[in-house]
């Protein structure tokens, strides 16, 4: 079961959702411009866009929980604000990502600047798993997004 942080200050609260799971449950062109983009996820506003993804997950049959943090003000109300047709222009390099080149899953540790990205090779029971590799940006903008 994926639990999710909801996050709340004293005035709004939003879900943390990764946008490829939006994707997945078909309702990424379904929330408002009253949520909020970072990175690789949506911050749904909980009025609407919450609702929205309830409803669509129940109808895939996913159960979820949620955890609550509370904050005085959120860094949320900042992020730009959520645009379906911006989706596909997220920038690549996030730490936690995980990508394939050639065919070979990787999850990336950390933005290294000008020197690449520190990825660690994932996998399952291959003896390899783990190890740590660096690779280029220009490798990078050919990785796929798993």
């Amino acid at each position: 079961m994926a639990t999710f942080t909801f996050i709340e200050d004293n005035g709004h609260g939003w879900l943390k959702v990764p946008i490829k799971l939006l994707k997945e449950l078909n309702i990424a062109d379904s929330v408002s411009s009253y949520s909020y983009i970072y990175k690789e996820h949506a911050f749904l506003e909980e009025d609407s866009d919450y609702t929205v993804f309830d409803k669509a997950m129940k109808q895939a049959g996913k159960d979820y929980s949620v955890k609550t943090r509370r904050v005085t003000r959120a860094a949320i109300r900042d992020y730009r604000c959520y645009n379906p047709a911006a989706l596909d222009k997220i920038p690549k390099g996030v730490p936690g990502e995980s990508i394939t080149i050639n065919g070979v899953s990787y999850t990336i540790t950390a933005n290294l600047g000008r020197s690449g990205f520190e990825v660690i090779l994932a996998g399952n029971k291959d003896s390899w798993q783990g190890l740590k590799y660096r690779i280029s940006s220009n490798q990078l903008n050919f990785a796929d997004r798993i």
